[in-house]
This record gives structure tokens, C-alpha cells and sequence, in this order.
């Protein structure tokens, strides 16, 4: 029993000769919330899969909420977190559902809406809707919607049981700023609301919200750095990171990355 919110000791990923991730170890508490960057194959997503349970190590032991991933029903933890995977689940989810059945599947934690809600759960369901304020609607097609209301519905799925962590991997990807913006001024509302502990894995530092405290920057694999963003987000750090000569500028609460060019 390890009664850290996430602890992960000499974590290694391995398939077949490469290695995905590769010796790390890291340990959060609740309400650190936490900022994950990297390049593409960095191994940002393997690493909240693994955290998640999608995937096992191959070396290593994950503690989640004081709990070993090995010694307890890995759906009791799953139950208590909430996960935004657009570029998965917005082809996985059953098509031609409404807004309020996408919403509903994150009550029974599946990928179509094949149960009857229950009286308490359309309550919720209802208030979540209500919460949200931008949905006219609840009945019309999720198909039907713009990228940026499905990132936003897709939110609400993984707060719809109110969970103690909410994973999010690259939710802003294929938005244009207004729509980022208003995903992210949703996500803020909606902490303060719910109360829940943040991993967000994210290309653009322009994303990384105020009440972020913690960052992993991942390199092939390997941990380049942990902990807090004032002592991780250096020139010399990103730059490291990027395999370029980069500069951060912290401006309102707003970090933005520039490449030093001759």
C-alpha cells in the first residue's frame, strides 16, 4: 500500500526490441495537477495508459490511489477516473447517439448507450448538461456538432461520475484558438466545480492553464525532467527537449515557445 495519489518506481514499457518507456519514476499528489510534454513517440500516451490500466509494464510497479496495479480489481480505480481521448473516442463511440447519450455512456463507462437510465442518473446526467450552459440541445446528433462542442461534450463524459483524476490527451489538437480557448476556459470552470486532479498531455505551452503545478517532459522514453513548471520551463530545458534553440516567455499567465533563428 503506497498512499501517493499516483506513484510509478523504475516503470519500463517494453514491445518486442524497442523500448516505449523506459525507467521511470515519478510520484504525484492529489491536486498536483500536472502538464505532460513531449515530442510525438515521446511516450506521453503510454504513459497515461499506463496509469489508466490500457496497458502493463513490462518492469516496474504503478500505484494509484494508494492501490498496486496487480493486487486490486483494476475497474474499481478505473471507476474513479475520467479520460478524454478524442482522437479514439470520437471513432470508437457508437454513431448516431445525441448529445445527452454520449454524455450517458460515461455513467456505465461504455462505448455505446445500451442501458436505461435510472432515475438518480438522469439527474445527473440533466445537471451536467445544465452546467455546461453552451448545450441548446441534449437531443441533437453528437455527429452533428463542430470539433470544438465535441471536445466539450467529450469533457462532460469524463466528469459525468465525478472522478478523483481526469486524463486528458491532446483534447485541443484540431481546434482553432477561439475553440481551444473555449475548451479551456470550460475545463477551468468545471475543476473549480468538480474538484478533481488534472494530467493533460499537450504539444502547445500556450495550453498550460494557471492552476497547473507540475510537469513531466518525456525524451524518448526516458524522464528528462520532473516537477514544478517554474523550475522545468527554461530555455535550456525545452530546448533539450525539442532538439532546438528555443525561448519560453511567460506573459499573463500565458507561456509561449519561440525558436531562436539566426
Amino acid at each position: 500500500m503506497n498512499n501517493s495519489f499516483i506513484h510509478l518506481i523504475n516503470v519500463s514499457l517494453i514491445r518486442g526490441s524497442k523500448n516505449i518507456l523506459e525507467n521511470i519514476s515519478l510520484t504525484l499528489n492529489q491536486f498536483e495537477d500536472c502538464i505532460i510534454l513531449g515530442r510525438n513517440g515521446s511516450g506521453k500516451s503510454s504513459l497515461i495508459n499506463l496509469i489508466y490500466g490500457y496497458n502493463w509494464c513490462t518492469e516496474g510497479d504503478v500505484y494509484i490511489f494508494g492501490n498496486k496495479f496487480g493486487e486490486f480489481p483494476l475497474k474499481e480505480v478505473q471507476s474513479q477516473i475520467g479520460i478524454v481521448e478524442s482522437s479514439h473516442q470520437e471513432t470508437r463511440l457508437q454513431r448516431g447517439l445525441s448529445i445527452k447519450e454520449i454524455i450517458s455512456t460515461g455513467i456505465f463507462s461504455t462505448i455505446g448507450y445500451y442501458n436505461e437510465l435510472s432515475m438518480d442518473e438522469e439527474i445527473i446526467i440533466d445537471k451536467i448538461i445544465q452546467s455546461a450552459k453552451w448545450i441548446k440541445d441534449p437531443s441533437q446528433k453528437y455527429d452533428t456538432l463542430s470539433s470544438g462542442e465535441k471536445k466539450k461534450t467529450l469533457l462532460l463524459r469524463a466528469l459525468v461520475k465525478k472522478p478523483k483524476l481526469l486524463i486528458l490527451d491532446e483534447p485541443c489538437s484540431s481546434l482553432d484558438i477561439p475553440s481551444r480557448e473555449d475548451f479551456l476556459n470550460l475545463l477551468s470552470r468545471l475543476k473549480k466545480e468538480y474538484n478533481f486532479t488534472t494530467l493533460y498531455i499537450t504539444h502547445k505551452t500556450e495550453e498550460i492553464l494557471p492552476f497547473f503545478q507540475k510537469i513531466i517532459l518525456l525524451k524518448d522514453g526516458r524522464l528528462l525532467k520532473f516537477g514544478t513548471l517554474s523550475n522545468c520551463m527554461t530555455d535550456e530545458v525545452l530546448s533539450e527537449l525539442y532538439g532546438l534553440p528555443l525561448s519560453i516567455h511567460k506573459i499573463e499567465n500565458t507561456y509561449f515557445t519561440t525558436v531562436r533563428r539566426e
